[in-house]
C-alpha cells in the first residue's frame, strides 16, 4: 500500500468518523455527571424532604406494587443521601391513567408516595427526559440496534485509522527499530 493511499484513507476516514465520535464525546462528557445533572434538572422527582427514618426498601416496593399492580421492579437505585428519592427502573413499561408510559418510577422513601415517572426510551426533550436521551445518543446515535452497530463499527474503524496514523507518523520502521534498540557492545 503506497504512503499516499494510506494518507488519504487516514484523512477521509478520520473526517467521516468525526461525526459519531463528536456525538459520543459530547454526550459522554454530560452523562459522566448523569446523577448530578438528573437531580439538578428534575428536582421534583429526585429530591425529597427528609423527615424521620426512611422506610425499608422492601416496604417501599410492596407499596409501589399495591399502588401500581402492573409495575414490576427491574432495578432499584437506593437513596444515597437523606434527600434522595428511591428510583425504580421497571422490568416492563406501565401506562398511567393519563395515558403516559413510564419505565422509571420515583418514590418518596419516607411515605412510599409515587413522585412521578418517566419514559427512558421516549423522544421527549424536556428537563426530566434529557439525560436518558443523551444516553441513547451516546450509545446508539438514537438509532436503536442499528445505531449500536454503527457505533461499534465506528470504534473499530477509529482503531484502524489510529493504526494508519501510526504508520504515517513513523516514516522508516528500520530507523525506529534501530533507535529503540540497546547495543550490548556500545561506547
Amino acid at each position: 500500500m503506497s504512503r499516499d493511499l494510506v494518507r488519504r484513507v487516514h484523512r477521509w476516514s478520520g473526517l467521516v468518523l468525526a461525526i459519531p465520535l463528536l456525538v459520543a464525546g459530547l454526550t459522554g462528557a454530560a452523562i459522566s455527571f448523569h446523577h448530578e445533572l438528573d437531580r439538578w434538572l428534575a428536582p421534583a422527582q429526585f429530591v425529597v424532604e427528609p423527615r424521620g427514618p426512611a422506610l425499608p426498601a422492601d416496604a417501599l416496593l410492596r407499596e409501589l406494587r399495591r399502588a401500581w399492580p402492573a409495575a414490576t421492579p427491574g432495578y432499584v437505585r437506593l437513596p444515597q443521601r437523606p434527600d434522595d428519592a428511591l428510583v425504580v427502573d421497571l422490568a416492563e413499561p406501565v401506562r398511567t391513567p393519563q395515558g403516559a408510559t413510564w419505565t422509571t418510577v420515583f418514590v418518596d422513601p419516607y411515605d412510599a408516595r409515587v413522585l412521578g415517572g418517566r419514559d427512558e426510551y421516549g423522544w421527549r426533550v424536556d428537563r426530566l427526559h434529557l439525560m436518558p436521551l443523551l444516553y441513547r445518543l451516546h450509545y446508539t446515535l438514537g438509532a436503536g440496534d442499528v445505531g449500536r452497530w454503527m457505533m461499534g463499527l465506528a470504534a473499530a474503524a477509529w482503531t484502524l485509522t489510529g493504526l494508519l496514523g501510526l504508520v504515517l507518523a513513523v516514516p522508516r520502521w528500520r530507523l525506529l527499530k534501530r533507535s529503540l534498540s540497546i547495543r550490548r557492545r556500545g561506547k
